[in-house]
């Protein structure tokens, strides 16, 4: 018998709320899924992208902003270019010149502006369905290596607050399925020697790593 059991309404919402977040995370699963392959295998034919990507290049007529914050000039400049996408990085500002890199999932953009001829000179790479999932596998919107960084494209923000909202998910799921077995007291030792094998596993590559070499 179990040590303990919950009452039956919430063994019920718990047999619920598992299955029916199971469904809405399904495709997101399927994604990350996906895309970890490739990201493993790069040399699978379908996985190489990057050699079929689209490049192509425009010179645009601009206005000089007139903010004066890196940050505002580059949305500034976006805006005049009717771009809306994530500011990825800013490049050294000159008094007369600004570099933006402004990306989305499946397309980045290299804008290099030039306030002195008024005009800007815009480079896109764009890549297929396989490296959109490659980079929705990464995508955030920020770096590490830059807390000045912040989102500032709505679809960014909305990924990102999706992708935590699938990590909470994810640890519910989990302790959801560790009491369901445990309510099994059939299979009780099977249980047991998987989870043990999950957890040695996992804290090789956790802490183990560290111990290697």
């Amino acid at each position: 018998m179990p040590l303990f059991t919950m009452p039956k309404w919430i063994e019920t919402w718990n047999r619920k709320i598992h299955i029916y977040l199971g469904l809405y995370f399904l495709f997101f699963l399927g994604l990350f899924s996906i895309s970890g392959l490739v990201l493993n295998h790069p040399q699978w034919a379908f996985a190489q992208f990057w050699s079929s990507r689209i490049e192509t290049s425009s010179v645009d007529t601009i206005k000089t902003p007139t903010a004066q914050e890196n940050q505002a000039r580059a949305e500034e400049l976006l805006a005049q270019l009717n771009m809306e996408r994530e500011i990825e990085q800013i490049g050294t500002p000159a008094e007369n010149r600004l570099n933006i890199q402004v990306v989305r999932p499946g397309r980045t953009v290299n804008v290099s502006a030039d306030f002195t001829t008024g005009q800007a000179t815009v480079k896109e790479i764009e890549i297929n369905g396989w490296g959109i999932m490659n980079a929705l596998h990464q995508f955030n919107g920020v770096r590490l290596d830059d807390k000045d960084r912040t989102r500032d494209w709505l679809p960014t923000m909305l990924w990102t607050l999706s992708m935590d909202a699938l990590c909470v998910g994810l640890i519910f799921w989990a302790l959801s399925s560790l009491y369901m077995w445990y309510r099994l007291n059939s299979k009780r030792f099977l249980g047991f020697t998987a989870l043990g094998a999950g957890i040695l596993c996992c804290g090789i590559f956790v802490f183990g790593l560290n111990w290697i070499g």
